[in-house]
């Protein structure tokens, strides 16, 4: 059942003769109202257009707010990810040995809003090598002031063991670091910290260059 807003009234009676006609049709099949209930079908369609051509700013609320519009649910159960690792496994086959394939992506496993793109990125890619990404100075995930930053090794144990699901050769080689808002000396200590805590070569690409991460992946053969 349509449920009108009180400005569609007009429409509401309109298209309510139209289903009365076309109930009457199926009580009697003799009867032959299609021409005339298709004339006011036009009617109501061409009503309907003149009534959204100009909308009020409180008939725009109205409806906004209409109770048939559609609610958060209404969308979440239009979508599927059912084909997310697939589509990625597509795109990114066995490479040939002499050269890497670099899959990237902008999420996180811990973020709760990109957590799902980022497993399909690590399980439909199959990785044999992890660079992990990280920026120091956020303390909290990015847009998500509830939710702290976890700590690389973390980062790092997560990932692996999901890795590993799809290749359980995969190995986490180097830590890719953004320190653009630490100082040169500051962006050397925290990087060595880093390094002697978890044994993987730890670099700014973009300050000192990505050499050290290249010859991680190269080491892994």
């Amino acid at each position: 059942m349509t449920n009108y807003l009180n400005f569609e009234k007009p429409l509401a009676e309109i298209e309510g003769k139209a289903e009365e006609l076309r109930a009457l049709a199926r009580q009697n099949a003799e009867m032959d109202i299609e021409a005339e209930a298709k004339a006011l079908d036009a009617k109501a369609a061409e009503l309907l257009k003149t009534l959204y051509s100009d909308l009020t700013p409180w008939r725009k609320c109205q409806v906004a707010r209409h109770q048939d519009r559609p609610h958060c649910k209404d969308y979440i159960s239009r979508l599927f990810a059912d084909f997310m690792a697939g589509s990625i496994e597509h795109l990114s086959p066995d490479n040939d040995p002499d050269h890497w394939d670099i899959i990237e992506g902008q999420g996180s496993l811990f973020h709760v809003s990109y957590s799902g793109v980022t497993l399909a990125l690590i399980h439909g890619g199959q990785p044999d090598a992890l660079v992990l990404c990280h920026e120091p100075t956020r303390d909290h995930m990015r847009g998500l002031p509830g939710y702290q930053l976890p700590s690389m090794a973390a980062v790092r144990d997560l990932a692996l063991s999901l890795a590993k699901v799809a290749n359980p050769a995969c190995q986490v080689v180097g830590i890719s670091v953004n320190t653009q808002h630490l100082s040169e000396a500051e962006a050397k200590t925290y990087l060595a910290t880093v390094e002697a805590e978890l044994g993987l070569p730890a670099v700014d690409p973009f300050r000192h260059g990505a050499e050290r991460l290249v010859d991680a992946l190269a080491a892994v053969g």
